[in-house]
């Protein structure tokens, strides 16, 4: 029977992956359960090697940040939690005492250089290897309140278990079954997954392809331009809502139009869904143009409305302006919103987008 408490406390995972604030608070109040001196959360790679991009809860001291950079380039070699880690590729727990006898212990050079840096002499790594970046959890104590007991530990156990897969399910990508030829990317921009349609381009070949999780066109020249829109869309501080590469293949050519996914502001250690990949045959006219717009670029009905006119119409945006009944400000506004959400910078690039889409 689990304590009421505890079960509040696992609701808080659920609830608060996607919210920075209250995943901490979590952490936090696992830190005070089991009296930790700090925590770690990070996905290990796939080798198993190292953990990398460590969220840290409950930071003890201006020291234990040297510490941790003294770690980041180096100390992370000599830590046997990684080297169990690599050895158990499926998974599990490691406690920190099986390194040395109970006597030689706490004279263990890695024991002592985690005393003196990072304030902790325990600590337990709890992973699950299910997930391609194995979510990981390890909590650390000092000498004071010693080792977790077999209860604190299967709590941790528990705990860990449900926190990775609240992050599982906040990860999962969006549906995939539809006809459309979809392609989800992660947050380094490694292939997470994709629709049959899109599946059964990459198994061809046919302009683009996929080699050690990492899409890559065709020739050389779209490859480039590929890599690049795809950094891109990752970058921070990124304004474009979309962006389109065309692929060179053996038929007409393909469109790769990508978009940005909401992606939860904190690291939980389970790769997420990062961006959308559309793949657009550029001869085939879609069944509906300007519904097809809409689904891309998340234009408007107005804006779908200017859009459309722009390309049915040879004159400048005056006069297309004043044939749709709106004023010439207002047809400003809608055509930087379309600018800002095609990622165009031009009228002429915008026609000419458009014109491939449809």
């Amino acid at each position: 029977m689990i304590h009421e408490d505890i079960s509040k406390l696992i609701l808080k995972f659920y609830q608060g992956v996607d919210s920075p604030e209250r995943w901490n608070a979590a952490l936090a109040q696992v830190c005070s359960r089991l009296s930790a001196k700090w925590i770690l959360v990070a996905p290990f790679d796939e080798a198993g090697k190292h953990p990398f991009d460590q969220s840290f809860h409950q930071v003890p001291n201006s020291r234990f940040l040297d510490g941790m950079q003294a770690y980041a380039t180096h100390h992370w070699r000599n830590d046997p939690t990684n080297r169990f880690a690599a050895a158990n590729p499926a998974g599990g727990m490691f406690d920190s005492r099986v390194i040395a006898s109970p006597e030689a212990y706490r004279e263990h050079a890695y024991v002592r250089w985690n005393r003196d840096w990072l304030s902790s002499s325990f600590w337990q790594l709890h992973y699950s290897g299910r997930e391609r970046h194995r979510f990981g959890l390890s909590l650390h104590r000092d000498e004071d309140h010693g080792p977790l007991n077999v209860q604190e530990t299967r709590l941790l156990a528990m705990l860990t278990d449900h926190m990775a897969e609240a992050a599982r399910l906040a990860a999962r990508p969006p549906d995939l079954s539809g006809p459309d030829a979809v392609i989800v990317l992660g947050q380094r921009g490694e292939f997470m997954g994709c629709s049959p349609s899109a599946e059964a381009i990459l198994r061809r070949a046919d302009g683009l392809g996929c080699r050690n999780g990492r899409l890559h066109a065709a020739d050389r020249a779209s490859d480039i331009a590929l890599d690049r829109a795809i950094a891109a869309m990752l970058d921070a501080n990124a304004t474009r809502a979309t962006v389109s590469v065309a692929l060179r293949r053996f038929g007409s050519d393909l469109l790769a139009v990508i978009s940005r996914l909401p992606v939860g502001a904190h690291r939980t250690g389970i790769a997420r869904p990062a961006l959308l990949m559309r793949l657009l045959d550029r001869d085939v006219r879609p069944p509906s143009m300007q519904a097809d717009w809409e689904a891309l670029f998340q234009f408007t009905r107005a804006e779908t409305r200017l859009a459309a006119a722009l390309l049915a119409e040879e004159g400048g945006l005056r006069a297309t302006a004043e044939k749709l009944g709106i004023s010439y400000a207002t047809a400003r506004v809608q055509l930087a919103s379309l600018f800002e959400k095609s990622g165009t910078n031009s009228q002429v690039a915008l026609v000419k987008l458009l014109t491939r889409l449809g």
